[in-house]
């Protein structure tokens, strides 16, 4: 088998992972739907993106079809940003707010045999490094809310973090390869399916987006927001998270709904299970105390207890997952700080 078998192999496998997995996001129902498509309209602009590198590595490509691989980058960034927000917070854009940050993308596939496009060419590279360009500006659009949700929903936080250092580095692969400084163009198709294939095990080892566990029982979206705001209410106004030995049965009872379904919905909507979701008011909670001036002198075990923990060996567990801090640093911090 010769060198170029080898990477049509290779690239050609992470394109076809890549259109598939996207496929796989536009059809799946479980967890939050809009989400779920902006990730496949990511994952789709990149693919289209590294196809046409393959393509193009092979044969010789117009103008027009070259535009087309511009198309998909010109996706990329929007659908990364937009995706962050959809998926760590509550905003819900208008749809045709929404659709602007694809306008670009959509004039390269309409009018782009009239877009210049050739190699080595002012104009061409003008245009592709204001490609570049866009890109850019999304990853920091996304870095942004990413930072915002550091300490709030860490695991949430980790999942896009992820993806958002996986399209940093394909972007920083085809910088260097504009800048000339990395001269194995194809190379980008080959790292992209040594990409594909990390993120497609994430995906599948992310439960977030487990299609066996809530099979066939969707909570809609409006049902969906009427029960979490239900569930707040529940838990906070009476400070009933602050019970150690709350469990997911009594909460379901007081919300008049099925066990299962409360979980679903907590696993929908926050990506985490029941106790995470508990702890993560306890430690806001915490949080709360260890800034109090007053409490200065209250020990670590009193925090965990006015928390809601049990124990101090599962507080400081909790309470360093959430801010990557042990109680008494931060303490400190916050205290030395105000």
């Amino acid at each position: 088998m010769g060198s170029d078998s080898v990477i049509l192999l290779l690239s050609g496998i992470g394109v076809i992972q890549g259109f598939l997995l996207s496929a796989y996001l536009f059809q799946l129902e479980s967890g939050k739907k809009k989400s779920n498509k902006l990730l496949g309209l990511l994952l789709l602009g990149i693919t289209i993106r590294v196809g046409k590198s393959v393509l193009n590595y092979f044969f010789e490509l117009d103008p027009y079809h070259r535009n087309l691989g511009l198309a998909g980058f010109l996706m990329v960034g929007p659908s990364l940003w937009l995706y962050g927000r959809s998926f760590l917070t509550s905003v819900d854009r208008k749809k045709w707010k929404r659709w602007i940050h694809y306008l670009p993308s959509a004039l390269f596939i309409l009018l782009g045999w009239l877009i210049p496009n050739q190699t080595n060419d002012l104009t061409s590279r003008f245009i592709y490094s204001l490609v570049l360009l866009q890109l850019m500006i999304y990853l920091i659009f996304s870095f942004n809310t990413a930072s915002s949700f550091l300490l709030k929903k860490i695991r949430l936080f980790k999942w896009y973090r992820n993806i958002v250092m996986g399209v940093l580095s394909l972007w920083l692969f085809y910088l260097g390869v504009f800048l000339k400084m990395i001269p194995v163009y194809i190379g980008g198709a080959i790292f992209y399916s040594l990409l594909i294939y990390w993120f497609s095990y994430l995906l599948l080892r992310f439960h977030h987006f487990n299609l066996e566990k809530y099979k066939g029982n969707t909570i809609h979206t409006d049902e969906a927001n009427s029960m979490l705001a239900q569930l707040k209410r529940i838990l906070e106004g009476n400070q009933l998270f602050l019970k150690n030995d709350l469990t997911l049965n009594e909460v379901a009872s007081r919300m008049n709904i099925s066990p299962r379904k409360l979980s679903q919905l907590i696993n929908e909507q926050t990506g985490s299970n029941f106790t995470t979701f508990i702890n993560g008011l306890r430690i806001e909670e915490a949080k709360r105390l260890l800034q109090d001036v007053e409490m200065k002198a209250e020990p670590i075990s009193g925090i965990a207890f006015d928390s809601g923990f049990s124990n101090i060996t599962s507080f400081n567990q909790a309470f360093k997952k959430f801010t990557c801090s042990t109680p008494s640093t931060y303490r400190k911090k916050v205290l030395k700080d105000s």
